[in-house]
């Protein structure tokens, strides 16, 4: 089976729900964001702080190209994975890209407490976070397969949704 691979906003519940669609599946679900942190033996927000947002992104296609090469997983990506065009068709290529589409308003409702948010720190994360949410939902909508969205549903329930709806079709 080829890998199924969730984009969408921070926040939209991309790390739960691959762990739940995996289990619907008996699949590996893999997160790129754990993978980048445990090679890199620092957080997020140290890679950005300490290497820069560059830095970062350039771990995010390193690790996904690797990612990639193997079968069979729900890979959680990093919010701004689909930056790159490259990414996109590394993930095309080698399976089924599914948007987990969440409102701005819920989105900030889930991330409004997290310190761990190198893109929000500043003195305005709801502003940061409306210009991010305007810059990349149509980079979602054009990149993706498949579209579910996520307001008011447990990563559970979007992972059955998607499961079937890809996979069970009566």
């Amino acid at each position: 089976m080829d890998n199924i691979y969730l984009i969408g906003m921070m926040g939209s519940g991309k790390s739960t729900t691959a762990v739940e669609l995996a289990k619907f599946l008996k699949l590996k679900a893999v997160d790129i964001d754990d993978l980048i942190v445990k090679n890199a033996k620092k957080s997020i927000s140290q890679i950005f702080k300490e290497d820069g947002e560059p830095v970062f992104r350039k771990l995010e296609g390193e690790w996904l190209r690797k990612v990639c090469k193997e079968k069979g997983q729900v890979v959680a990506t990093g919010g701004g994975v689909i930056l790159s065009p490259k990414n996109i068709q590394h993930m095309r290529d080698s399976g089924t890209i599914v948007y987990l589409r969440a409102s701005f308003p819920v989105l900030w409702n889930r991330v409004k407490h997290n310190q761990d948010r190198p893109l929000l720190k500043g003195s305005s994360p709801e502003e940061a976070l409306k210009e991010i949410f305007e810059e990349r939902s149509s980079l979602y909508e054009n990149a993706a397969h498949h579209v579910f969205l996520t307001d008011q549903k447990t990563p559970k329930q979007v992972a059955k949704e998607i499961f079937e709806g890809l996979f069970n079709k009566k």
